[in-house]
């Protein structure tokens, strides 16, 4: 056993280091018997702090210290994507040197920070070196606990990335969880994000930490722990684990990297479950930097993954003709449209980026018709992303990160404001397959596009399309409508009527009683294409589509009547190519004409408003379907706060359909509580009510409970929606079943903190009672360290099931001999800790007794499958029961 108490620490960390160190030399003096830590005992190599301060310092200067690289890769094809830098000691007398030994002791001394300070400048300056030589990936480098305890730490990376010149965005920084429970920590963590850097949390899984602050803190990547990826395939709970940790990356938006692959079937596992980075030896180990080089570099001379110069955009196919075709949709430097805003709108929304664009290329600029998050109207064409889109206008035009593109690595839109980092574009093709320019999406950081997000920009480009050759239309019929010369006036007569009837755009019809048509205006030739003569003397019902003679009929019959005159019906009457188009009718009995039973017609070309018309419920039904095929739910509202989008995930999560409430009636009618599930939303506690009164709302929690169907926790984000002149329309919520994801980091919240074979707590839960009880408790902690001994001859002899069991009913005796407020735990595989709080005025002797109850309780005999095992806490064996005749007592089996 080893012992150890708070007089000589401060941190639960050190505790449970000197308790530790006190087993380890409890086992090196033979075993079974008690040691407590005495700071003299305490040297780690190193005797002096001083002394090896010094020696830190003189191996820096000489290189004995140095910097090798692991490589992080894509699992699918082993390219290299990432390098982690890890620090290397050659020490002259000693040897290699762990890390495990000289940082835990670089961070007793006081010397991390100007440790850890000269690996990030080496690690940043080798990095742009290594730029030449072909290798041009990002960087990740640890920072431990005590560095982040430093309130200038962020400044102190600032500045060496500043001075080696490595873009903070390139900088992935490693933290364990050690970092994330300590306070004084999370303000740097924040402030290194804000620099630009990435947030990874290594050793992910192996505590409970991590998912307290997971959601408070920008975490970019998650490294699942070398236990876990060496259990897959062999540790059920392992395997488990790893998958969970994978979709949890995936759900949140982060990279997930496997640490400590080491075998092709641990590749291929873990290739099944979609991790898509590792490292590890069957990759490579740690290289220094010229084996690196070799490794990796490309020969002097070849392409990079970079280049400083911009490309600028190819030239168009049939330029002329586009910009022709451009020109004819009348439309460059016109005012907002609210149907084009809309688009933008809902691709900014759709695919969570801070900007999108409608933007339409001309010769020398391009101009956005529709905005979101850009102030500028346009931009010069030979900086414009959408310019190369349009060069291959029948694919979309993507671009993951900026910096890693030649065509765009020092682009003005990229090194300065709006600061694009990725880009993805359709080109918008009029009526003669001819790009005019592009529906895009645009964001400040480094991105992949899903191919379903792609589809959804397709849709959205293809209905911005539709919208220009609208416009296109209309521009052409206002040059057929154009303001006739007036004729000379020579009175009111019957040839002046007549040449205004002429004239008139309209088609004018007169019919006899009996529907012939005496009379056809000149309309007839440019509406429909036939020359008027053509149709005198022909029945005026044959021009009409045939399911519409009936609503034809009625009009003449009413005209005749005079009691319909002015009520316009629309139907549809033939051209000339066969086609049919669209009129409003109004007909009237001719007056003012004696001896003429007549009736006039006058027809009005209404085609492209059906068209439109058409168009827009189209529109509507694939916003509709859009909404509906959307994974999270999403509710709407107007500028009156009545409910007006339900999609079918909202339909599914509330199981009701969606109705057009007012704000009063939503909380009762879909059952909404709180994320606590049993108190009830007020109304105005809704995330879509607190929107709609101008609330951005951010990650609001709710509890949706249908009737007789399980509860769903949801995640809400949404904002007031508004016009182009920025008046109030309503407002949108996007709803984002969490349920499942809390279950699952409880699952493992509880497997962070938990030895599954024996229910007892194990490391992870004992820390944070140590910090609590070396903050609260003055009079004293003592933690013991409890190894069983010849466990792995139980194991080897009888098999781990029978290791199993005595373990387990060893965690049993010992927790029999716990005083209350003891906490026992399994800290490894046959070692057990006890942390005991002292009493008030108790005797350090007392610590003797405490240890040697627990000791006595240990002493027991256990039985499994026929074999009996003894423990008098020096010695475990096996032996099977013997037969004895009554009144004799066991023998003691053979040690």
């Amino acid at each position: 056993m080893g012992a150890a108490w708070n007089s000589n620490a401060h941190r639960a960390d050190r505790l449970f280091e000197q308790a530790e160190r006190a087993l380890r030399e409890a086992e090196a003096k033979g075993g079974r018997r008690l040691c407590f830590y005495e700071p003299d005992t305490e040297s780690g190599g190193w005797h002096d702090d001083a002394i090896f301060v010094a020696e830190v310092r003189e191996a820096l200067a000489s290189g004995a210290i140095h910097v090798a690289y692991q490589p992080i890769v894509e699992l699918s094809s082993g390219r290299l994507r990432k390098l982690e830098a890890l620090a290397r000691w050659d020490h002259p007398q000693r040897g290699a040197v762990s890390p495990g030994q000289f940082i835990p002791l670089a961070e007793r001394s006081g010397i991390i920070d100007e440790l850890g300070e000269w690996i990030l400048e080496k690690a940043c300056t080798d990095a742009m070196s290594l730029r030449a030589e072909g290798i041009d990936v990002d960087l990740s480098v640890n920072l431990s606990v005590v560095q982040l305890r430093d309130p200038e730490v962020a400044q102190r990376v600032a500045s060496v990335l500043s001075q080696s010149g490595f873009a903070p965005d390139r900088l992935w920084i490693e933290v364990t969880e050690s970092a994330l429970i300590d306070d004084q920590a999370l303000l740097p963590l924040h402030q290194l994000h804000d620099l630009g850097a990435h947030l990874v949390i290594d050793d992910f899984g192996t505590g409970y930490v991590a998912f307290q602050y997971l959601t408070r803190l920008p975490v970019d990547a998650l490294k699942i722990d070398t236990g876990f990826v060496w259990g897959l395939g062999v540790d059920a709970n392992d395997t488990a684990i790893v998958r969970t940790v994978i979709n949890l990356g995936r759900e949140l938006g982060v990279q997930v990297v496997a640490e400590g692959v080491e075998t092709e079937s641990q590749r291929a596992q873990l290739l099944a479950l979609n991790c898509r980075l590792a490292q590890g030896w069957l990759f490579s180990r740690a290289l220094p930097y010229d084996a690196l080089i070799a490794a990796y570099g490309q020969p002097r001379g070849a392409a990079t993954t970079s280049a400083p110069a911009t490309s600028g955009p190819p030239p168009a196919a049939n330029e002329a003709m586009r910009l022709a075709a451009l020109e004819a949709c009348k439309i460059l430097d016109t005012s907002t449209d609210e149907a084009f805003d809309s688009l933008v709108q809902l691709a900014s929304q759709l695919l969570s980026t801070p900007m999108a664009l409608i933007s339409l290329v001309d010769a020398d600029r391009q101009w956005f018709k529709a905005r979101v998050g850009i102030d500028v109207t346009e931009t010069p064409r030979n900086i414009a992303f959408c310019a190369h889109a349009i060069a291959e206008p029948h694919q979309p035009f993507i671009v993951p990160d900026t910096a890693l593109d030649v065509r765009f690595a020092s682009n003005p839109l990229v090194t300065g404001a709006p600061n694009i980092r990725s880009y993805a574009g359709i080109p918008i093709l009029s009526r003669e397959e001819l790009p005019l320019g592009t529906l895009c999406v645009l964001d400040t950081g480094r991105r992949t596009f899903t191919d379903e997000q792609v589809g959804l920009l397709k849709m959205l480009a293809a209905q911005a399309a539709a919208l220009l050759d609208l416009r296109r239309r209309a521009a052409e019929l206002n040059d057929l409508i154009r303001i006739r010369p007036q004729p000379s006036n020579q009175g009111v007569d019957v040839q002046l009527g007549t040449a205004l009837v002429e004239w008139t755009s309209d088609l004018v019809l007169m019919l006899g009683t009996d529907t012939t048509i005496l009379y056809a205006n000149s309309a007839t030739r440019t509406m429909l294409g036939f020359e008027p003569s053509e149709w005198v003397g022909r029945s005026g019902l044959d021009l009409i589509h045939p399911d519409d003679l009936a609503d034809a009929s009625r009009a003449l019959v009413d005209a005749a009547a005079v009691s319909g005159a002015d009520l316009p019906h629309l139907l549809r009457v033939a051209r000339a190519d066969g086609s049919w188009c669209h009129v409003e009718l109004v007909a009237n009995t001719l007056v003012g004409v004696p001896g003429l039973d007549a009736i006039v017609v006058n027809a009005r070309d209404v085609s492209e408003k059906q068209q439109a018309n058409e168009r827009l419920m189209r529109q509507r039904e694939f916003i509709d379907t859009t909404l509906d095929n959307l994974t999270d739910a999403v509710v709407a509202c107007d500028e009156n706060g009545i409910l007006t989008v339900f999609n079918l995930a909202a339909r599914r999560l509330h199981d009701r359909p969606g109705r057009a409430l007012t704000t009063a009636a939503w909380a009762a009618t879909y059952d909404l509580f709180a994320s606590d599930g049993s108190t009830p939303l007020e109304t105005e506690q809704i995330p879509l009510v607190r929107a709609w009164h101008g609330e951005r709302v951010v990650d609001a929690e709710m509890v949706i409970a249908p009737p007789g169907r399980p509860r769903r926790l949801v995640r809400c984000n949404g904002q007031q929606l508004k016009d182009a002149a920025g008046t109030p329309i309503g407002a949108m919520v996007a709803m984002q079943d969490i349920t499942g994801r809390r279950e699952t980091e409880s699952l493992l919240r509880h497997q962070a903190v938990h030895d599954q074979l024996t229910g007892l707590g194990n490391r992870h839960a004992l820390l944070p009672h140590l910090d609590r009880a070396l903050s609260d408790d003055p009079t004293g902690v003592t933690l013991a360290f409890i190894d069983l001994d010849r466990l792995k001859v139980i194991n080897d002899n009888h098999g781990h099931r029978a290791g199993d069991h005595v373990l387990t009913r060893f965690g049993q005796r010992l927790a029999a001999g716990c005083e209350p407020g003891d906490l026992l735990t399994r800290i490894s595989g046959d070692e057990f800790a006890v942390m005991r709080h002292h009493r008030e005025g108790e005797a350090r002797d007392s610590d003797q007794d405490w240890m040697s109850r627990l000791r006595r309780a240990a002493t027991f005999s256990t039985t499994f499958e026929g074999r009996l095992f003894r423990c008098d806490s020096q010695l475990w064996h096996g032996e099977r029961p013997r037969r004895r005749q009554r009144g004799q007592h066991p023998q003691p089996g053979r040690r």
